[in-house]
C-alpha cells in the first residue's frame, strides 16, 4: 500500500468515524484544500473516541504521527490498538513508548512476553495487564506489582496472599 492509498483509507475511516457521509467529508477536504495533515489535538481526540482498530493502525502508520511521541504513546495505551501496531512499536519504539505499552491492560500476551524481558517493564506489565493464570505465572516474581493489579480475580488474590505469607 503506497502513501496515497493509506491517506485515502485514513480519510475514509476518519469521515465514517465522525458520522459524515463520504461525499460530505471529501468535499470538506477539497473545499479547505487539506491534504492528510492533522492537528495534534485532533488526532488525540480521534484516538480517544474511536474503537476502530483499522483507524488506529492507519494513524500509527501516518508519517506525521511517527514524528509525535505523544501520539505514539496514546496509541500504545489504547485498549483497541491492534497487535501489529504493537509489534511495530516493539521494533521502532523508544523506552517511553514501551513503557506506555506496558501500562495497557489489554496488552497481547506475545507482546507482554517481549516487554517483560526488561525488569522495569515487567513491573509495569505486572501492575497493569489483565491477568490470567498464565500471565500470573510469568510475572510471579513481581508480587508487589501484581498486588496492585486491578484485574486480580479471587483465586489469584488468594494465591498471591498464600505466596507472601507461607
Amino acid at each position: 500500500m503506497n502513501l496515497q492509498d493509506l491517506e485515502n483509507k485514513t480519510i475514509l475511516l476518519l469521515g465514517k468515524s465522525r458520522a459524515f457521509s463520504e461525499d460530505e467529508f471529501l468535499s470538506q477536504l477539497a473545499f479547505h484544500q487539506i491534504r492528510v495533515q492533522y492537528a495534534t489535538t485532533g488526532i488525540y481526540h480521534l484516538i480517544s473516541q474511536t474503537k476502530n482498530e483499522q483507524l488506529l493502525e492507519a494513524i500509527a502508520l501516518l508519517e506525521p504521527s511517527k514524528q509525535h511521541p505523544q501520539i505514539i504513546k496514546a496509541l500504545a495505551l489504547h485498549v483497541n490498538t491492534p497487535k501489529n501496531v504493537f509489534k511495530m512499536f516493539l521494533k521502532k519504539g523508544d523506552a517511553a513508548v514501551k513503557e506506555a505499552m506496558a501500562d495497557n491492560v489489554n496488552l497481547d500476551k506475545d507482546i507482554a512476553r517481549e516487554l517483560i524481558k526488561n525488569e522495569k517493564l515487567a513491573e509495569i506489565v505486572a501492575q497493569n495487564i489483565r491477568l490470567d493464570d498464565e500471565m500470573f505465572a510469568l510475572l510471579s516474581a513481581y508480587k508487589n506489582a501484581l498486588a496492585a493489579n486491578e484485574t486480580l480475580n479471587e483465586a489469584i488474590q488468594q494465591e498471591l496472599f498464600t505466596c507472601n505469607y507461607m
